[in-house]
């Protein structure tokens, strides 16, 4: 336990007297995993706030936060029990993230978090993780009969990559 830091010393006694060993100091090391806390999914452009807290730790660690393995942010050197990081969120945002503090003692790591970003369309969608498929009905009259012909959008990163048009179902 971290109470258990201080000086330690040896004392003999016995008929002859009294003495001491020289004194040791014993600095008590320890590190328990941070937590991370993150959204599980947002919309392309809203704020995305990272928030990492240390555990219990001795002495304070250096909090680090990770994305699909690679550190985006770090604290500086025994700066505090927290690190945040908030960005307005992008697709390439997407990903495993996880928090890293690291001491004397060692290195433990959070549980790792997924997060998604999703675009934002006014069209009904289908979901899909790399590629959203937007249907738009297209009303044709065609004589006395109401044609609706569907419209695909295929959007990679939001951005528009095609568009079908199909005939008749």
């Amino acid at each position: 336990m971290v109470g258990d830091t201080g000086g330690y010393f040896c004392r003999a006694s016995n008929e002859a007297g009294t003495k001491d060993s020289q004194t040791k100091h014993l600095s008590v090391q320890f590190i328990h995993p941070p937590s991370i806390v993150l959204p599980t999914t947002l919309i392309n452009g809203n704020l995305l706030e990272i928030v990492c807290t240390a555990g219990d730790a001795y002495p304070e660690p250096v909090l680090e936060i990770y994305k699909n393995g690679k550190g985006i942010i770090a604290s500086t050197n025994g700066t505090g029990t927290e690190l945040s990081y908030t960005a307005n969120v992008m697709v390439s945002d997407a990903g495993d993230y996880f928090c890293r503090a690291s001491n004397k003692a060692g290195t433990k790591d959070s549980q790792t978090k997924h997060l998604s970003v999703q675009c934002w369309c006014d069209s009904p969608k289908v979901n899909d993780d790399r590629i959203k498929i937007l249907l738009a009905g297209v009303s044709i009259l065609y004589g006395i009969f109401l044609l609706v012909l569907p419209v695909y959008f295929w959007l990679i990163n939001c951005l528009e990559y095609r568009k079908e048009h199909r005939k008749g179902m």
